[in-house]
């Protein structure tokens, strides 16, 4: 009966400790496993949105050393259009694009190059126009002229700007009435000028996002 009681005490002893074993393995993996699961970052508005580049944002992860970025004409993301690794920090800048043309960026966390987090959500931004392309007045009179620009693909507004100077930082010295008037098309009449004097124009195109670099400046002299 001794020796009986004695091997079954000795068995619960053994099962006991092989249970704990087990237990404190479990504990670990699933503490290591969390540890490594890196959350998904979130984008944010895009800065610095010119035509041609744009600044991408988004939150930093706790854990996360690097992020991948992921750049798309494509919401769904199904191709990019150009995808850069190894991002310190929580903003890249995103260069070598077309104006007025939308983009899509998502973001994803790593650590020290692995355990890859899910990607953000994506954060869609407009870049600016191009700039227009003036042409030379026509159709000029002792008070007025026709300004002249190619059209901008995609563009149905633009802003004009006329100035007896060739567009000083002084923003008085342009016309008032055509000071950043909006107009369509590719001509506009522009009319209440004075005889046999110089003068210039520019033009931005606008689309949702903001307005283009200025245009190059064409000068004309109306008629005496």
């Amino acid at each position: 009966m001794k020796n009986s009681l004695k091997m079954t005490l000795i068995a619960l002893a053994i099962s006991l400790i092989s249970c704990g074993g087990d237990s404190d393995g479990d504990i670990e993996h699933h503490v290591n496993t969390t540890h490594n699961n890196l959350l998904a970052p979130t984008t944010s508005a895009a800065t610095d949105v010119h035509a041609d580049l744009f600044t991408a944002n988004w939150s930093t992860v706790s854990g996360a050393t690097e992020y991948d970025v992921d750049v798309s004409i494509d919401a769904s993301f199904s191709s990019s259009f150009t995808h850069k690794h190894d991002i310190g920090g929580n903003s890249t800048l995103i260069d070598g694009l077309k104006g007025n043309t939308m983009y899509h960026y998502r973001v994803k966390a790593f650590q020290n190059g692995n355990n890859g987090s899910a990607y953000s959500g994506g954060t869609s931004v407009l870049t600016l126009s191009n700039a227009p392309v003036t042409v030379d007045a026509t159709d000029i009179t002792s008070n007025s002229f026709n300004a002249n620009w190619e059209a901008v693909p995609g563009i149905t507004t633009y802003l004009l700007f006329v100035s007896r100077e060739n567009f000083p930082n002084n923003v008085p010295n342009n016309l008032p009435e055509y000071n950043g008037k909006e107009v369509t098309g590719n001509s506009v009449l522009v009319e209440g000028l004075e005889s046999g004097k110089f003068y210039y124009y520019v033009l931005k195109a606008k689309n949702a996002s903001g307005l283009s670099e200025e245009s190059s400046s064409k000068h004309l002299q109306t008629n005496y």
